[in-house]
């Protein structure tokens, strides 16, 4: 499946599967989305509206096809667009790419997200950044992912911890995605990740106390600069 952004709203995008079989696992993860992950804890989540299988023309699924290997070059493996009349679309969220990053526990989603988060957290000049709220925000979505993850793992999303991933926000939010595995991967089994998530929690917060000492340094420069403009008597 691939992403495809609306060109009138960037904000919002079409996933596409390939193949209309996988309808009852996205449906499954729609719903478990909007009940569980979004009703019951209060966390957020990309899905905006249900899947629908749609008929689309043999060129249409040609352009899909040359689109994705033009917008992801590096890409070895993408989704064969053009050997069903039928494909299965879901409107959905799209995650501001410089206002976020994907976090995950372990292997390269764990390094490349650790990574990011040095990245997107450094302050910029002369922005109005509250990190504070940022840390307030991080602390209470944690929070609700641990509820998430330790009473559902054996019930409607057993394959959370077990496949980990979720986008973290400049804002500190926290958005859940690809939640369709957890119908579509039966081996996902339960298991627990509280303590390998509260690591994650703990070096996004240090990070962020970094980002306040950097701050002030920023504002501390500043009035240095703007105090030295000044005509000397």
């Amino acid at each position: 499946k691939c992403v495809f952004p609306l060109r009138t709203d960037p904000r919002i995008g079409y996933l596409v599967e390939g193949s209309s079989d996988a309808a009852e696992d996205m449906i499954n993860a729609f719903t478990a989305s909007k009940n569980i992950i979004e009703e019951k804890y209060g966390m957020d989540h990309i899905y905006l509206a249900p899947p629908k299988i749609m008929s689309v023309s043999s060129d249409f699924r040609k352009w899909m096809e040359m689109n994705m290997t033009r917008s992801y070059p590096g890409q070895k493996y993408f989704p064969e667009f053009t050997e069903q009349p039928e494909v299965l679309v879901q409107a959905v969220a799209i995650v501001p790419e410089e206002d976020s990053i994907m976090l995950g526990v372990k292997g390269p989603r764990r390094k490349n997200g650790l990574k990011g988060i040095e990245e997107m957290f450094t302050p910029k000049n002369n922005e109005s950044w509250n990190i504070t709220d940022v840390e307030i925000t991080v602390k209470r979505d944690f929070a609700l992912l641990y509820r998430l993850v330790e009473d559902e793992k054996d019930d409607k999303l057993p394959c959370l911890c077990a496949d980990f991933q979720i986008f973290l926000l400049r804002s500190g939010h926290l958005i859940h995605l690809d939640v369709e595995r957890c119908f579509q991967m039966s081996g996902l089994m339960g298991s627990r990740c509280v303590p390998k998530l509260q690591e994650l929690e703990t070096l996004v917060l240090n990070r962020l106390q970094r980002s306040h000492l950097e701050q002030v340094q920023q504002r501390m420069g500043a009035i240095s600069n703007s105090s030295s403009s000044y005509p000397q008597q």
